[in-house]
């Protein structure tokens, strides 16, 4: 049951962030995300395997130039927990590894390599975040800082 709704939450999540929120409703976006959860004794890290597909077919070049370039509100308002560069890429093939990138620019920076054109997807990769930093406390605080910047609360 708990690895099911991670499984959807793990696919269904990219949607919602990369969606657009209109009419104070969040539009999720159309792409298809196939992914895998791997549940092993690691201390802080959450590690998955990601298969996509694009509308639009691009180079792996052009992937990672976005990936390195992306910011977003967090960045620009300069919050204090906010990561400088939120995405960390590497073309190392043993990257990324909890316990050397999960605490990348305060554990709130997420870890993507081992990007390669997949044989039934476009593409696939590994990504890495802090499940307690990134994905709930800090998540959390960067949310409360997000909504202070811009005046709701």
């Amino acid at each position: 049951m708990v690895l099911t709704y991670l499984l959807i939450n793990v696919e269904t999540e990219p949607l919602k962030i990369l969606g657009e929120f209109n009419n104070a409703k969040i539009l999720f976006n159309d792409f298809k995300v196939s992914a895998q959860c791997n549940r092993v004794n690691v201390t802080d890290g959450h590690t998955e395997c990601v298969q996509v597909n694009l509308k639009k077919k691009v180079s792996i070049d052009e992937i990672i130039k976005v990936w390195k370039n992306f910011k977003s509100l967090p960045q620009e308002f300069k919050l204090p927990l906010a990561p400088i560069n939120p995405i960390h890429y590497s073309d190392d093939e043993a990257f990324p590894q909890p316990k050397h990138q999960r605490d990348a620019d305060k554990g709130m920076a997420v870890s993507i390599g081992r990007l390669r054109k997949d044989s039934i997807f476009d593409y696939s990769f590994v990504i890495l975040s802090h499940n307690t930093i990134r994905g709930a406390a800090g998540g959390a605080i960067l949310c409360a800082e997000l909504m202070k910047a811009k005046g709701i609360i």
